[in-house]
C-alpha cells in the first residue's frame, strides 16, 4: 500500500511540475506596461485570463536587426496589426528594433509565440 502511495505521488508531483511543459505560460497582468522577454526557439504561451478582450501595443527592443517569429492561435480569436486570426491559423512575421505591434486577444484567448531567431528579445507593452 505504501508503495502504491509512494509511485502516486511521484507521478503526481512529475505531472505538475514545469519541467513536463514545453512552453513557458505568460499572462497580461493589469498594469500600464509590461516586458516579456522572447528567449529564442522557446516558445511562450501567452493567455488573456480577463473577461474583456484584451487590446496593446508593443515595441521591439533588441539589437539585432531583424527576427523571425512564428504565431498560433490556440484558443479563442484576435489580431496581430490588424490582420483577423482565429483558433487554428498560425502566421509567420519578422520583426526589427523599435518596430510596434498593435495586438488584440480575446477574452479567454491563447496564442503560443515562437521567436525563431538567435537571440533573446523584449517587447515592451503598453
Amino acid at each position: 500500500m505504501l508503495r502504491k502511495l509512494s509511485l502516486a505521488a511521484l507521478c503526481a508531483t512529475t505531472l505538475l511540475s514545469n519541467v513536463v511543459f514545453s512552453a513557458t505560460e505568460n499572462v497580461f497582468p493589469q498594469s500600464t506596461h509590461y516586458d516579456f522577454i522572447l528567449p529564442a526557439h522557446e516558445p511562450q504561451i501567452f493567455s488573456n485570463a480577463f473577461m474583456w478582450t484584451v487590446d496593446s501595443k508593443c515595441t521591439i527592443i533588441t539589437d539585432v536587426e531583424s527576427t523571425p517569429f512564428s504565431l498560433k492561435v490556440l484558443r479563442k480569436s484576435g489580431s496581430l496589426n490588424g490582420v483577423k486570426l482565429s483558433k487554428g491559423d498560425s502566421m509567420d512575421v519578422i520583426v526589427h528594433p523599435g518596430d510596434k505591434l498593435h495586438i488584440t486577444a480575446a477574452s479567454g484567448g491563447r496564442v503560443e509565440l515562437t521567436n525563431n531567431g538567435e537571440e533573446t528579445i523584449k517587447a515592451r507593452c503598453e
